[in-house]
């Protein structure tokens, strides 16, 4: 198109460039990392676009499996899984909270856990997938494999993690993760599981969620 590109770097810390490609608006939108960002996103676009919304993401992720090459795309074809580190199961077995003036305490609010559920909670939370937009996925899959060729592009499960470090399997001796296990634990659960990042769970989500715009 002939049209000029719109670019807008907002407040929120979305940078955005629009143009026009074959009379249909198409928007490049930078939106930082996390389920939180996400949602921001596709919430906030539906609110200023009007008719329905096609969203892709595109972005880095780690591979899960060998047979994966890095420098390849995964399109999550299947959908979508979310692994959340659960502040439940690392509780101690009594916690106090003591709120304080400079010299006085004001309130103590004491929480006992020792009557915790048995078995005690999973460190980890896995929510059941996901699906992504089949339509979608296919087509993502012809262009690209026409222009990078099949071989460097895969097709199955994302992981989508609340976090860049625990729930991704990254050990940390500083912190009490418990998470060595994480990942041979999802693949376990979910043998199509090739890739994980942190936003493609949010995104199907919120499109499932969105009464067929998104």
């Amino acid at each position: 198109s002939t049209q000029p590109i719109f670019k807008h770097a907002s407040p929120r810390g979305f940078t955005t460039y629009t143009g026009n490609f074959e009379g249909v608006a198409v928007s490049i939108v930078a939106i930082g990392m996390g389920l939180p960002m996400m949602d921001f996103f596709v919430r906030e676009a539906r609110q200023i676009v009007a008719g329905p919304l096609i969203i892709a993401r595109f972005g880095t992720c780690g591979l899960l499996q060998p047979e994966v090459a890095v420098g390849g795309v995964v399109v999550a074809s299947i959908g979508s899984v979310l692994i959340m580190r659960n502040p439940d199961a690392f509780l101690l077995p009594t916690t106090s909270i003591t709120t304080t003036t400079a010299t006085t305490p004001v309130a103590t609010d004491a929480v006992d856990n020792s009557k915790a559920v048995t078995p005690p909670p999973l460190p980890y939370l896995v929510f059941v997938p996901q699906p992504s937009d089949p339509a979608l996925s296919l087509a993502l899959v012809n262009e690209l494999s026409t222009e990078l060729g099949p071989a460097r592009v895969s097709q199955g499960m994302n992981a989508s993690a609340c976090s860049f470090y625990s729930s991704q399997g990254r050990e940390d001796i500083l912190f009490d993760d418990r998470n060595m296990d994480v990942l041979d634990t999802l693949r376990a659960q979910h043998p199509s599981l090739l890739s994980m990042e942190m936003e493609t769970f949010q995104l199907f989500a919120l499109a499932n969620a969105s009464r067929g715009t998104v």
